[in-house]
């Protein structure tokens, strides 16, 4: 093989991953990116399971995520792992575990509810939000009362 076409297979080589480490870089972007959304959904259906708790118990939120799931009106008993982020790995949720019902759900979920807020407070009031740094430093999800939910980047934290 001439030296010409070993430089060439080398600059090909070297093509192939670049554009491998691109191509990984941005599926991994992705991803992130799918869980954050996945993060915002899960507050999103919690957040319709407090309104309905609130809506039958004269407008007041429950003090408690043990409260929620403990009504067996609103059968979040069955949704449970919806209170975990998605983007905690595997490993932490089989070191840790996830929520069982409501004995360990205050101990368990990635969120803390702002507990015993009437539904007549302000929209943007944050009814819940993720407990510590499940992004990496990028943000956190939130809900605001009247179920809507957001993304909040680390500029806002206080």
């Amino acid at each position: 093989m001439t030296r010409r076409r070993k430089v060439a297979l080398v600059v090909v080589a070297l093509g192939f991953a670049f554009l491998s480490v691109s191509f990984v870089r941005g599926l991994n972007r992705a991803r992130r990116s799918a869980r954050q959304t996945m993060c915002v959904h899960n507050l999103k259906v919690i957040g319709l399971q407090l309104r309905m708790y609130a809506e039958a118990h004269d407008g007041a939120f429950p003090d408690t995520w043990s409260t929620l799931v403990a009504d067996p009106e609103f059968g979040a008993s069955d949704i449970l792992d919806i209170f975990v982020c998605p983007n905690l790995s595997r490993g932490y949720k089989r070191t840790h575990g996830v929520p069982s019902g409501p004995e360990d759900i205050d101990e368990l979920s990635s969120y803390v509810l702002v507990g015993g807020l009437p539904m007549t407070d302000d929209k943007d009031t944050i009814i819940a939000y993720e407990k510590g740094d499940n992004h990496g430093g990028i943000g956190h999800s939130v809900l605001y009362l009247d179920t809507r939910g957001g993304w909040d980047p680390p500029s806002n934290w206080r």
